[in-house]
């Protein structure tokens, strides 16, 4: 039994490091197109709440994620939140897909040198970025909470 319990501390101890690690990081710039052809940097957005989607078609618990992150996006867009999905290794035309799926947040694509920068190992990796640049959210994954997790770090980041 005892030994259980300091597997199960030293597991808690990584992830607590982790995320302490990763919250309050500078984001880094970056620029990439969107699905339109358009050229869209991070640097656009200085001075906003920025939400990044991490995503593939291929990805199952991505897929499940977006319908959230399309409510975020669509609640949040007049306090001018700033949501963007970035797709990485994908096979289909991802535009193609948001349009499939209903979704209407901006996708940007070919990013896999941003997940790389981003330090992203698994998708969906969703990222809150507060107005001065700083990582306040970071999660791997999905399931129904984290949409009320996101919507609380923005709340966080837009002041109250």
């Amino acid at each position: 039994m005892g030994k259980w319990i300091a597997a199960a501390a030293v597991v808690l101890i990584g992830v607590l490091v982790y995320f302490v690690a990763t919250r309050d990081k500078m984001s880094s710039d970056f620029t990439l197109r969107d699905t339109y052809g358009n050229s869209v940097s991070l640097s656009d957005y200085s001075g906003s709440v920025v939400v990044l989607d991490f995503w593939a078609s291929w990805c199952p618990p991505c897929r499940a994620a977006m319908p959230a992150i399309d409510r975020i996006y669509l609640d949040y867009a007049s306090r001018g939140v700033v949501v963007l999905g970035v797709n990485i290794s994908d096979n289909r035309d991802p535009g193609q897909f948001m349009a499939d799926m209903g979704l209407s947040y901006p996708t940007l694509v070919h990013g896999e040198q941003v997940a790389r920068d981003y330090g992203v190992k698994g998708i969906p990796t969703l990222i809150v970025v507060a107005p001065d640049g700083r990582i306040v959210y970071r999660d791997s994954g999905w399931a129904p909470h984290v949409e009320q997790l996101i919507r609380d770090a923005i709340d966080d980041a837009l002041g109250g």
